[in-house]
């Protein structure tokens, strides 16, 4: 989906000349571009904050540089970039085309010879990245674009060397996509080859069946990496969709021991056998759609008179039978010839949680509408109190998932952000509550939990667009532990009012009240937890996941229900009913183009995504 170009917003970057948005997230934003050669380029735009952060530079500089180094017929050509500009970027080719992701949720899995052909095309995406030594580490469905010409695998942001060990892209976060990372990724040892096998295996899996092999029942995130580690995958029922050689072959790929899986070589020769180069190797009804969009795109192309010197023509596209048996499948895909067939990577727009991937739902309409409200500008106050949520960066700049959805909804509401932090809740909420009385309405982000009793209180409203409730974390509990089985013993937490009446209304059930102490750090927590003085933390869920995330070696681990969940969002004074309404239909189209899924997920809290944005959903 490309959105227009609104003002305020480039319209060029380095030689090229931008056509539209792709999407935006939490590494930047992703425009479509074209070159003075007549070339479609996709350009990924890192966030000004973002290239202030030596640390984050250096991790741009290692993409690009891996990108670079694999370029190719499979993986993502590097066209151009500028690494060292005030605020970095890099081309790729464009070609349209989804993800497997949003593929499998709108269609369903795929029939079994374009499983055979997309395996096919991964074992050739992946030799050419083993070739240069290197293992990408998170081959994923949301890492693998389906094109009229095959599969495409992309994003080299935690590509590592193939004798390399583990390394976080972030502070706190982990190194792969939870349900397709290898057992020894999770344990934190050196990757090789066999690591993205095993990632193979389980895409396949997901291709194949339409769930992730680890994750069919959309499971809290310890519980993914648990059965990863310790138990079987879950294939599907034995005359199912998975069968025969695909499955034997899935089983062997999905093998905890990395010397127990087969080589990509074995693989590869495998696939070869069962593709068919005749065949166009999608189904026709997605044949038809990704013509109908490539159709789309070559309109695009051309929004204006086209500048002196420039070519009316696009570079020849194809390299296969197969392409050419789709071009003839219509007018529609016909016109895709005048498009090179190369790779699109809206890096952060249309990613989804990889313990079951989510995108928006089947037969919406994909072309976002601009929500109806009349301010050029928002002031947006963001709380520094709930990381992984919203909370104070090195430089003492609000980041995190609220955060990033914020400068989403700008985009897409098409308005300039006033952000500035706050580091007292107290604050916050007054300043916001305050604000409707004037002509200038504050909106607040800071995981703020939705209630009738508080909307009534402060004179608010909220647009809410994830849930979460809280968290129970012991030092080897079981996992379907609640605060029930904690009566009688001892309980630490934040003194924070909402925790503090949660406990108060479970321990009004207890014939034996449990004790209830707070302390300042999770750190603080751990360790009391670890000397026996307490039993239990009680903690907001993300804020748990992402301590876990950071912290792989810690004795404590989280138990699978959360409790007393509750829908949490934006806060906004009670009287703007038309910013309410626009927040909300800005949050639907980040939610319907992947987005919000993306930023989630990006923070490693994936399971806190709602599929509709509502107003005051709280009880």
């Amino acid at each position: 989906m490309v959105r227009p170009l609104r003002q305020g917003q480039p319209t060029g970057i380095g030689p090229y000349r931008l056509l539209g948005q792709l999407g935006a997230g939490g590494m930047g934003r992703v425009f479509l571009g074209r070159s003075p050669g007549g070339r479609l380029v996709a350009i990924k735009l890192v966030h000004d904050e973002l290239a202030a952060d030596p640390a984050f530079r250096r991790r741009f500089r290692h993409e690009v540089a891996a990108a670079r180094r694999v370029a190719g017929d499979w993986t993502a050509p590097v066209l151009d970039s500028d690494t060292e500009a005030a605020v970095p970027w890099v081309a790729t080719g464009y070609v349209p085309g989804p993800a497997l992701a949003a593929v499998v949720a709108e269609h369903g899995p795929l029939p079994r010879p374009s499983v055979w052909s997309l395996l096919h095309g991964l074992t050739l995406a992946l030799t050419d990245i083993h070739a240069h030594q290197l293992v990408h580490r998170d081959l994923k469905p949301a890492n693998i674009l389906i094109t009229l010409d095959g599969p495409r695998v992309i994003d080299f942001g935690i590509v590592r060397a193939a004798n390399g060990s583990s390394r976080a892209t972030r502070t706190g976060s982990m190194v792969g996509s939870p349900g397709y990372m290898a057992p020894e990724q999770i344990r934190g040892e050196t990757v090789t080859p066999a690591t993205d096998v095993f990632a193979l295996g389980a895409v396949l899996a997901y291709a194949a069946t339409g769930v992730s092999p680890f994750a069919p029942d959309r499971p809290a995130l310890p519980t993914v990496l648990y059965r990863v580690v310790h138990e079987e995958p879950d294939l599907g029922a034995e005359d199912g969709p998975l069968t025969g050689p695909l499955r034997e072959l899935t089983v062997r790929c999905l093998a905890k021991a990395p010397a127990e899986r087969p080589p990509l070589e074995e693989i590869r020769a495998l696939a070869a056998r069962q593709v068919d180069d005749e065949r166009v190797w999608l189904p026709p009804h997605l044949t038809a759609q990704l013509g109908r969009e490539a159709a789309e795109l070559l309109a695009l192309d051309a929004p204006g008179p086209r500048g002196a010197g420039e070519p009316t023509t696009a570079a020849p596209a194809g390299r296969s039978r197969r392409t050419l048996a789709a071009l003839a499948a219509g007018a529609a895909v016909a016109l895709v010839a005048g498009l090179t067939l190369l790779v699109n990577q809206p890096w952060n727009n249309g990613t989804s949680p990889e313990a079951g991937d989510t995108t928006g739902p089947a037969g919406a309409d994909p072309t976002p509408t601009a929500p109806a409200w009349e301010g050029e500008t928002l002031t947006v106050r963001l709380g520094t109190w709930s990381s992984p949520l919203s909370f104070a960066g090195p430089d003492g700049e609000a980041v995190g998932v609220e955060p990033d959805i914020a400068r989403a909804l700008g985009e897409v509401l098409g308005v300039e952000l006033e952000i500035e932090t706050v580091s007292d809740y107290n604050e916050l909420v007054q300043e916001v509550s305050a604000s409707g009385a004037g002509d200038e309405p504050v909106i607040g982000l800071g995981a703020f939990r939705d209630t009738a009793a508080k909307r009534a209180e402060l004179d608010v409203a909220y647009v809410d667009h994830f849930h979460e409730g809280l968290a129970v974390l012991t030092r080897g509990g079981p996992p379907d532990l609640t605060l029930a089985d904690l009566c009688g013993q001892s309980v630490v937490t934040w003194d924070a009012d909402d925790i503090l009446a949660a406990l108060e209304a479970a321990n009004a059930g207890c014939d034996e009240p449990f004790a209830v102490a707070t302390l300042g750090t999770l750190d603080e927590m751990e360790y009391a937890i670890g000397r026996g003085e307490h039993t239990a933390a009680v903690i907001p869920y993300a804020t748990a996941q992402h301590f876990l995330n950071g912290h792989p070696d810690s004795p404590l681990s989280m138990a699978e229900t959360q409790l007393a969940v509750e829908p949490h969002g934006i806060m906004l004074p009670a009287n703007q009913e038309s910013l309410a309404e626009a927040l909300r239909q800005a949050l639907q189209t980040l939610i319907d183009d992947g987005t919000h899924a993306a930023i989630l997920a990006e923070w490693g809290v994936p399971e806190l995504a709602l599929t509709t944005a509502t107003i005051n959903a709280g009880d």
